[in-house]
């Protein structure tokens, strides 16, 4: 069984019954520099997050690049780039999203980007552009719904404190908020 499909089952079995401590443990933390930042609209996931640790649902999501920060141990968040997919043809074939996720990126230093991948493609080039649940063209993600969507990488939510994998299980509910957020570490299942 895939670890996201162990990871949402645990999650939901979590979800109704997380202590006081747990709550708290959730919370992320806003960055200084997104407190100095108010027009980034980063700055709205704070009012998602309790929204998506009610009802999000776990998607399998794929990095598709980060702030070289998030690779080194921090206690700071940053943005990175991610996709992502509720479809369990990915959970079955988690190499599938990994090529979509490489493509994309090698794309970025690229001059021949296809007209159907061009917005997406300058999307990831602008490492400031906040992008929410941009929906991938089908004839790009093997005719399965896949989402290119900026989240706020709390190092205290993910293992060692920063990025050591690419995939990782991301809460969403895009037909309610445009914000993801990474799960949090503790509901991991590997």
């Amino acid at each position: 069984m895939h670890f996201i499909r162990s990871t949402s089952e645990y999650f939901e079995i979590k979800r109704y019954s997380m202590s006081k401590f747990e709550r708290w443990r959730n919370k992320l933390l806003k960055p200084v520099w997104l407190t100095k930042s108010p027009t980034d609209s980063l700055n709205g996931l704070y009012d998602a997050v309790p929204l998506l640790f009610e009802k999000g649902r776990v998607a399998f999501g794929y990095l598709v690049q980060a702030n070289s920060l998030l690779f080194k141990t921090s206690s700071y968040s940053y943005p990175a780039c991610f996709i992502y997919s509720e479809d369990l043809f990915f959970q079955n074939n988690p190499e599938m999203l990994e090529s979509i996720s490489h493509e994309l990126y090698e794309y970025k230093s690229s001059d021949a980007i296809p007209n159907h991948l061009k917005q997406v493609v300058n999307i990831i080039k602008d490492e400031y552009e906040r992008a929410y649940n941009i929906l991938l063209p089908e004839n790009f993600t093997y005719g399965k719904v896949v989402y290119l969507t900026t989240v706020l990488v709390d190092p205290r939510h993910i293992p060692k404190y920063k990025i050591t994998r690419s995939d990782m299980p991301l809460l969403v509910l895009p037909e309610q908020t445009p914000y993801s957020i990474i799960l949090p570490k503790y509901y991991w299942v590997d």
